[in-house]
């Protein structure tokens, strides 16, 4: 997959959250669609709850933390 530094790719203004690729890290388009459409609908005020599956190494924890950081990044609060 390649090495992808966060601060790289999505800026402050959580604009870059809608982008649909970045260098070194392809294939995963429509899974980054439906994540930018619930950060949307979560922006909105609406929730939602999002199940990732798969085997062991295929980017499940990488692809969350990009999530997260993206969520920050738009305002976007985690709650424990």
């Amino acid at each position: 997959m390649g090495h992808l530094a966060d601060a790289d790719h999505i800026t402050d203004e959580g604009s870059d959250y809608c982008r649909s690729s970045w260098p070194g890290w392809r294939g995963r388009a429509r899974e980054w669609t439906l994540i930018t459409g619930l950060l949307q609908e979560a922006q909105a005020g609406r929730g939602a709850v999002l199940l990732v599956e798969g085997r062991s190494g295929i980017g499940k924890s990488r692809m969350l933390h990009i999530t997260t950081t993206a969520a920050a990044r738009a305002g976007l609060v985690l709650q424990p």
